[in-house]
């Protein structure tokens, strides 16, 4: 018998000495572990799309009326890096998106930027925004609530940004940051993102850093192991 395609198990075949119940549950775990030695690609597999569906289930696409949220969610998100680097109104554009207007947030929806929550708790735990250029895709904002953050959000949410890249057939993913902010070069630089290009400007004393990053033609490549 093909102990793969055909692991069924008759009670009433089995031998006289195997009926009682604990020689019936060892014989059919043996035959569930047979089952997982050879096919354990197959179940690898099932594992990480399944992971995968349910991580892409925490994130749903931004209806209008949760525009407000979202923009509440930069502010809070962006604060930190306002402070840290002297980010004023009169010296960065509303001062590092910490002062965005509502009405230019919902021009950017209204012009087609791909907005994304991510939800966690019931609530919006984390923004993605993303819009195309040719080939390109470019972050225009990727930030986590402070509370929510060091949870893992971030990467999942990059790495929703990468296969929407990837779908919509780009080549690369691009971004902007403040490059002295070491932590955060540092955690895009482990997402695979390199500096292209430094910008200086005369109002502030920080450095902002271009950063691409190629995208392969299977997003499989970056499948994580299980």
């Amino acid at each position: 018998m093909d102990r793969v395609n055909d692991v069924s198990v008759s009670i009433g075949s089995l031998p006289p000495y195997w009926k009682e119940s604990t020689a019936v549950i060892l014989y059919i775990g043996l035959e569930l572990v047979s089952i997982v030695k050879c096919h354990k690609n197959t179940i690898i597999d099932m594992k990480y799309k399944l992971k995968n569906y349910m991580e892409n289930k925490m994130i749903q696409l931004i209806k209008r009326e949760q525009l407000q949220e979202c923009l509440d969610i930069l502010k809070q998100g962006y604060e930190h890096t306002a402070l840290t680097y002297g980010m004023t109104e009169e010296n960065c554009p509303y001062r590092g998106r910490t002062r965005l207007p509502y009405q230019i947030f919902e021009n950017e929806y209204n012009n087609g930027h791909m907005m994304y929550g991510y939800i966690c708790d019931n609530k919006l735990a984390g923004f993605l925004s993303l819009y195309k250029e040719e080939r390109t895709m470019n972050i225009n904002d990727i930030v986590i609530l402070p509370e929510y953050q060091n949870k893992g959000f971030g990467s999942r949410l990059m790495q929703y940004a990468k296969e929407k890249s990837v779908e919509y057939g780009c080549s690369k993913i691009a971004l902007g940051m403040v490059h002295d902010n070491l932590k955060l070069r540092e955690w895009y630089e482990k997402e695979g993102f390199h500096t292209v290009r430094l910008v200086n400007f005369d109002m502030v004393s920080y450095t902002v850093g271009n950063m691409e990053k190629e995208i392969e033609k299977e997003i499989e490549k970056e499948k994580p192991e299980i």
